[in-house]
């Protein structure tokens, strides 16, 4: 892991980096975890296309930690970032095995040991992954919380709603195996100085939110603002109900579009949607520019209206 983060800090550094991290039953950021912390405090997330993020290198610094709480825990027992609220965290666990545990290294292999983690201190489970003690003691991001992709295109800020930050880890293990590991682990947990995930490429975070617009949305007001795949191009889907509006730039005199219904379960697919665009003038006042009304029970394919 350290020779990896040298090459990441040397002249052979990448300028571009593809990033996917893949849900998995081990803890993701465990895997190269002072690549990862280095690449997303150093590069700028330009692009995405598939499960892939596309990252270009903004700067060359060591991420600056500032040692928050050290100490020891039991296994079994929470170990509580409250102290470190709404902050990137980085934490380091240090559990043992003992003579038992070594001497089963030797002939066969470690016990497994899990890491549980906690929505709050008193609160209810948000997973439990598989962690190697000896990534553990290395070091790892523990918030926000990255277990996909998607939570690091969130971190960088494509729904910060969605940035989840623990309350609280647990090391865990099977009771048949307590007797390979010391009932104490020593931890350390430090704050970043400076922000993961700050760089990001405006027109990147505008193809990211709403795929398929030219235009920047200023307000998406719906149940859902879930992305889909029809006919192998992006759409953003806007329950009936739910509207979007746009800021049109002052050089702008036209806009081109298309729309499609789509029926989903519960949803009568004989029922007929309007579809409206309509341009608020600046006296307050609605003026109703096109209206169309369709019926979702159409093969998308064939749906498509301009």
């Amino acid at each position: 892991m350290r020779l990896n983060e040298n090459f990441y800090f040397s002249k052979a550094a990448p300028e571009y980096v593809l990033l996917s991290l893949a849900a998995s039953e081990q803890f993701a950021p465990l895997a190269d975890a002072l690549v990862l912390r280095d690449v997303l405090a150093n590069y700028a997330l330009i692009d995405k296309e598939g499960p892939f993020l596309l990252l270009q290198s903004k700067q060359t610094k060591s991420p600056r930690l500032s040692l928050l709480h050290e100490g020891t825990v039991r296994v079994g027992e929470r170990l509580d970032l409250s102290g470190g609220a709404g902050e990137d965290l980085w934490m380091e666990l240090d559990l043992k095995p003992t003579l038992v545990g070594r001497a089963r290294e030797v002939v066969y292999r470690s016990t497994p040991v899990r890491l549980a983690v906690w929505h709050t201190q008193a609160g209810g489970k948000l997973g439990e992954f598989s962690a190697p003690p000896p990534m553990m003691e290395a070091g790892f991001l523990v918030s926000p919380l990255l277990r996909s992709t998607a939570d690091v295109l969130s971190a960088y800020g494509a729904d910060t709603n969605a940035i989840i930050r623990p309350g609280a880890f647990s090391i865990e293990v099977n009771p048949a195996d307590r007797s390979c590991w010391q009932g104490e682990a020593r931890f350390r947990i430090y704050r970043l100085e400076e922000r993961l995930c700050r760089f990001a490429s405006k027109d990147c975070m505008q193809r990211v939110k709403f795929p398929g617009f030219a235009a920047e949305s200023c307000d998406f007001s719906s149940s859902s603002n879930a992305v889909l795949s029809v006919a192998r191009l992006p759409v953003a889907l806007l329950p009936p109900g739910g509207h979007m509006r746009f800021e049109i730039p002052d050089w702008a005199r036209s806009a081109i579009g298309s729309h499609l219904y789509l029926s989903s379960p519960g949803v009568d697919p004989a029922a007929q949607v309007e579809f409206r665009v309509e341009e608020e003038l600046a006296s307050g006042t609605v003026e109703t520019l096109h209206s169309q009304v369709g019926r979702p029970d159409r093969n998308p394919r064939e749906n498509i209206a301009p």
